[in-house]
């Protein structure tokens, strides 16, 4: 059996149960599930702090779905905004 299906579903049954303004925000992300880490990779530095800021909300559903943690990452296309004391990725531990 193939992993990729179990983390598709993973992935679905985390947006779905997101409130509305986060599965927003969520949707112009894209999700990968890397082990037991889920992958939150944005396009630009303002959705990853705007995701960030809101982890703690958006991690409240993790636990359920056998994620340990939740990493915010910046797509490597697009420059890192210059100023912005955040470093390119943050890890956050979901609670249980």
């Amino acid at each position: 059996m193939s992993a990729q299906p179990f983390a598709q579903r993973a992935i679905a049954l985390f947006l779905q149960r997101q409130r509305w303004p986060f599965r927003n925000l969520l949707a112009h992300c894209q999700l990968s599930l890397r082990g037991t880490e889920l992958v939150v990779t944005c396009p630009d530095a303002h959705a990853r702090h705007a995701l960030w800021l809101r982890r703690h909300k958006i991690a409240a559903s993790a636990p359920n779905l056998g994620v340990t943690a939740i990493r915010f990452r910046q797509s490597p296309q697009r420059p890192h905004l210059a100023g912005s004391p955040e470093p390119d990725s943050d890890e956050w531990a979901a609670e249980s």
